[in-house]
C-alpha cells in the first residue's frame, strides 16, 4: 500500500513502514499509524518535496518496491523507515549508508531537540529495510529511526508487544 502528497518538485521523501507481524502493536502498528497521521497532517499542504508513504511486508516488501519502482527510486533525496517507535524507550537513529546525507543531520538534530534520550548509530547492514534502501545499486538517503534495541519483542518472554507496550503520548509526540 502506498499513498502520495504532492509537493512542488517531483523530487521525494521516502517514509517506509512494515506491516507484516500479526499482532504485534510496537513492531508494526505504532510505525503504520504514525506513518498514516504524517499523511495525513502533510495532505493539502504547500510542500516543498513530494512524500512518498509505503506500507510494506518487511523486507521482501522494501526489494519488490525498489526493483518495481527503479525511475521513482531516482526521485528520492531523502527518507526514512519507521519502526518500534511506540514503546517509552530512548530514540535510536541509524545513518544512512552515506553517513552524511541530508536526513542524518536532520535526525540529529531534532533528535537533539527532542529533550529525550537518543542514539545516533552508524549505518549497518543488519536491521529493518534501510538495509534495502541503502544497498549498492540503489544507496538512497534513507535512515532508520526505532526506540528499542530488542528486536521483535514478540520473542522476549518478560516483554509483550501489544497495545499495553504503547505509549500513545510518543506517537502523538512523534507527529507534532
Amino acid at each position: 500500500m502506498a499513498s502520495t502528497c504532492a509537493g512542488r518538485s517531483e523530487e521525494e521523501v521516502l517514509i517506509s513502514c512494515h506491516v507484516c507481524h500479526p499482532s504485534l502493536a510496537n513492531d508494526n502498528l505504532s510505525a503504520y499509524r504514525s506513518g498514516r497521521e504524517l499523511a495525513q497532517l502533510l495532505s493539502g499542504k504547500d510542500l516543498r518535496y513530494s512524500y512518498r508513504f509505503v506500507f510494506l511486508p518487511a523486507t521482501i516488501g522494501a526489494i519488490t518496491w525498489l526493483a518495481q519502482n527503479r525511475q521513482t527510486a531516482r526521485r528520492i533525496k531523502h527518507g526514512l523507515v519507521l519502526t518500534c517507535i511506540g514503546d517509552p524507550g530512548g530514540f535510536h537513529y541509524k545513518k544512512s549508508r552515506r553517513g552524511d546525507a541530508d536526513v542524518d543531520r536532520a535526525m540529529a538534530h531534532a533528535l537533539r531537540h527532542t529533550g529525550e534520550s537518543f542514539e545516533l548509530l552508524d549505518f549497518s547492514p543488519y536491521g529493518y529495510d534501510e538495509r534495502q534502501y541503502c544497498s549498492p545499486g540503489f544507496n538512497l538517503p534513507i535512515g532508520c529511526l526505532d526506540a528499542q534495541r530488542l528486536g521483535h519483542l514478540s520473542g522476549v518472554p518478560h516483554v509483550r508487544d501489544n497495545l499495553e507496550f504503547i505509549r500513545p503520548e510518543r506517537l502523538a509526540d512523534l507527529c507534532a
